[in-house]
């Protein structure tokens, strides 16, 4: 480009936009990696436990939609450009790797809570539940330098993220009230007693997990996992050096 232009005007923005590219990557990953890891986590426990599979090619595809596919797309569309994370990799581990833990410690006792009625009801309950759980995670999404909102007024932001869990908590609701959209996504229909327990074990999951993001326990484990690295680091600096020799 500054070739053809012989103009080096055009660079600056070329930067700014790979930063955004960069930061809309990141959030991403945190929202695929987490579906993966406890999809994952939940099918592999049902082959130990020997049962039926919690999902369907259609529910794993309202799944998709709503935490995923319709969510990375916006967010990727109103990021703005921030400063390239450090360790990406490592940030995305420490977001992913307990969140899908955490979807698999709710939405697993839920299918087995309803297995005996049937498996049809089972696998909508834990998709139901799995939905409201992904769409609690983008309000757990990183603020801040690197994170989704980086670049945007804290006001205008968080008013957007709230736009964006809303759009999707209805577009499930449209889902599970229209018997056509119901049966494309092959979702049993839920009485309105399950939704509301549903629904509200998916909000006081997500607050719950606020609540652990800001507690001093969270700091004392990665300071734990820190301070184990730096010792194996400084373990193997010695090998390392003798080897050399």
């Amino acid at each position: 480009m500054v070739l053809l232009n012989d103009d080096f005007d055009v660079l600056p923005s070329v930067v700014l936009e790979g930063r955004r590219i960069v930061v809309a990557m990141q959030a991403t990953l945190y929202l695929l990696l987490t579906r993966t890891g406890y999809m994952l986590i939940l099918l592999l426990a049902a082959a130990a436990l020997g049962i039926a599979f919690p999902f369907t090619p259609r529910t794993n595809a309202a799944l998709a939609l709503t935490t995923v596919g319709l969510p990375t797309i916006v967010i990727s569309i109103w990021v703005r450009p921030a400063k390239a994370p450090r360790h990406m990799l490592r940030s995305t581990a420490a977001f992913a790797a307990p969140a899908a833990l955490a979807v698999a410690a709710i939405a697993l006792p839920v299918y087995l809570l309803f297995l005996p009625s049937s498996v049809a009801l089972a696998r909508s309950a834990i998709t139901t539940i799995t939905v409201g759980c992904g769409i609690g995670l983008l309000t757990l999404l990183p603020r801040g330098e690197g994170g989704i909102a980086a670049g945007l007024e804290p006001v205008r932001s968080e008013r957007r993220l709230w736009m964006l869990v809303g759009s999707m908590i209805a577009l499930y609701a449209l889902i599970l009230a229209i018997p056509l959209f119901r049966g494309f996504f092959d979702l049993a229909s839920l009485e309105l007693g399950e939704l509301v327990l549903l629904a509200g074990a998916s909000v006081a999951w997500t607050w719950l997990l606020h609540l652990l993001s800001r507690s001093r326990a969270r700091r004392v484990v990665f300071g734990s996992v820190n301070r184990l690295r730096r010792t194996l680091s400084l373990r193997r600096a010695p090998t390392a050096g003798r080897t050399g020799s």
